[in-house]
């Protein structure tokens, strides 16, 4: 990872750089780490923004995320529900 991102501020490539970004975007999302993959691919996006691939990674990815944010609410509110007693 500290590669690829060493490598981003480097490159002046557009097409190269969209690669990179790419890549970035797809090691965050086998990590789970949604949020840090969409901000990629958008990044790579950005920089190719005619990349198919990247596109649908890229809406795959905010899937993901907004799944994760709604399980995160979901079981806020069971806690919450469930997790403490009243005082009469």
């Amino acid at each position: 990872m500290e590669q690829y991102t060493t490598a981003a501020k480097l490159e002046t490539d557009k097409s190269k750089l969209a690669h990179i970004y790419h890549n970035i975007g797809t090691l965050m999302y086998m990590a789970q780490q949604y949020p840090q993959s969409v901000e990629a691919y958008k990044e790579s996006l950005r920089n190719n923004p005619y990349d198919n691939e990247t596109r649908y990674n890229l809406a795959k990815a905010m899937h993901m995320l907004k799944n994760q944010q709604n399980q995160f609410v979901f079981r806020s509110q069971k806690y919450c529900d469930f997790g403490f007693r009243k005082s009469n």
